[in-house]
């Protein structure tokens, strides 16, 4: 490496913008820029003599030791000790602000080290900002994926802290009644048992006149950047005097209009949350709400959907007294065989509505055939297999967010083409349908029926281990036995005795 004489690095140094300054093999401060007045607000004399790690944050004075030790152990340092990285200084005012620096060794004739010349770089508006984007990226990118408001809300408050390293972050909803309460409804990070010192036996925690409740009683942005000196605050500086808060922001999230909750947001530095970082997570506190207002207009819709699928489920059970239960029974086992196989939340909701009326298309079946005693004729076969169809007639046209139709047309699809109306095979039919299917079977079979006694839970096992991997899907079959070994289905009547030969057992009727 070329050294560097000192006289030249005096020169370069006290033209610079930037702070720089030379440090000796122990570490201390023997030469600094002037520039450290206007990068510190601290006079170079101040630092003369002192060492290096004590400007620097405790967080991260060991990263600082382990690089100046690899500069004078190694001949040839790794090119991570010289390469640019953010480090905390502290200014006069004892803040702590983020720069970008770089080390470069002093060699003296004989190869030696024996001095080091940092260059520090104010970088702190930049990195505050550079974290609050990343919050409102990772954030933004959570919402179109949310299912359910409890889930949304805790997500988006790990994210803050993960994405963004925050120190904590709360969502409070206002009580009514309660005028200077919130309902803390999900939380993220490590608050040393503050949360719960301060909040009541109800669930609700107090806010007086800090930011939190000041943005409660506004509607308005609030920031603080020193937040435990802030009126109002001072009473619960002992609960959160361990989590070491520098700032606080704290925003008022809208819904439909009107004001749904408070997102708390706490940094461990003095002055995190300037003006460009409070806008950017004040957009993702704006996109929060219609992210909550979306899901709250889903979960109408999806309401609506479930009470026609009731409908529709009670006009099938109506006229047929044998199998009343049997799409809810079948809907039930479907999603928890789902559920094992890891099928997504928002899938599973599709396939437990598509279960419950998958048999709707027998509203077009002829009475007497449904009631029939006894097997069925070849033409009676063939007009009761026409309900796949006519359920997904029925169903094709709703604005369903899942393949609801697909799942009744298929329900009687088999693996090895053998099953109707179309023959499909092995993935052309829908995971949803080879689980109603499995579901279907197993119901029917444990089930009395016109047609034949309940067999019990015991023969439908043995009908749908026997289809393994030839009418049924084996991963569904296996996820059976599991879910049956958990205790999940006690079967609601006793076993009837079981017949010589399982061939002969009447699975469900076509």
């Amino acid at each position: 490496m070329q050294t560097l004489p000192d006289d030249h690095a005096a020169t370069i140094a006290a033209s610079a913008l930037d702070l720089v300054y030379q440090t000796d093999p122990q570490g201390r401060i023997v030469w600094v820029s002037h520039s450290v007045r206007e990068a510190l607000g601290i006079a170079p004399e101040e630092l003369l003599g002192t060492f290096s790690v004590d400007v620097i944050h405790p967080d991260d004075r060991a990263a600082a030791l382990a690089r100046r030790a690899q500069l004078y152990g190694d001949a040839t340092p790794p090119s991570s000790a010289t390469e640019p990285h953010l480090t905390r200084y502290r200014t006069q005012s004892k803040e702590y602000r983020w720069f970008r620096i770089r080390v470069r060794p002093m060699i003296d004739t004989a190869g030696e080290t024996f001095g080091l010349i940092i260059s520090a770089h104010d970088v702190h508006e930049e990195h505050m900002v550079a974290k609050a984007l990343e919050v409102l990226s990772a954030g933004n990118r959570h919402l179109v994926q949310a299912t359910t408001e409890e889930g949304l809300l805790q997500r988006m408050c790990e994210i803050i802290v993960e994405a963004g390293g925050y120190a904590f972050c709360w969502y409070g909803k206002p009580v009514p009644g309660e005028e200077n309460s919130l309902q803390v409804i999900a939380r993220a990070g490590n608050d040393h048992g503050a949360i719960a010192r301060v909040t009541s036996d109800q669930g609700l925690m107090p806010v007086g006149g800090g930011p939190t409740g000041k943005a409660l009683r506004t509607g308005t942005v609030q920031t603080s950047g020193d937040f435990m000196t802030e009126p109002g605050v001072d009473k619960w500086a002992e609960s959160f005097g361990a989590m070491a808060i520098g700032s606080a922001v704290c925003l008022p999230v809208v819904v439909a209009g009107e004001m749904d909750g408070v997102l708390t947001v706490y940094g461990t530095e003095l002055g995190e949350f300037d003006a460009r970082a409070q806008n950017l997570i004040g957009d993702l506190a704006a996109d929060l709400g219609y992210g909550l207002s979306r899901l709250r207009a889903q979960a109408k819709l999806e309401t609506a959907w479930s009470s026609s699928v009731d409908l529709l489920a009670a006009t099938v059970e109506a006229r047929d007294p044998y199998t009343s239960g049997h799409q809810s029974n079948v809907a039930d086992l479907a999603v928890r065989l789902g559920e094992e196989l890891g099928v997504a939340v928002g899938d599973l909701a599709g396939l437990r509505l598509a279960a419950y009326i998958h048999d709707i298309g027998k509203i077009a079946i002829p009475l007497d055939f449904l009631a029939k005693p006894g097997p069925l004729t070849a033409t009676e076969i063939d007009i009761m297999r026409r309900h796949a169809s006519v359920g997904w007639e029925i169903t094709k046209n709703y604005p369903w967010p899942w393949p609801i139709a697909e799942i009744i047309h298929q329900h009687h699809e088999r693996l090895d083409g053998t099953g109707y109306p179309r023959g499909l095979r092995g993935n052309e039919i829908l995971l949803e349908a080879q689980l109603v299917a499995v579901a279907d079977v197993y119901d029917a079979v444990r089930h009395r029926r016109t047609y034949h006694e309940a067999f019990g839970q015991e023969a439908a096992i043995q009908i749908i281990a026997d289809g393994r991997g030839t009418q049924f899907n084996p991963d569904i079959v296996d996820a059976l036995q599991r879910v049956l070994g958990t205790g999940f289905d006690v079967p609601p009547t006793p076993l009837h005795e079981l017949p010589t030969r399982l061939a002969e057992v009447m699975i469900p009727r076509p």
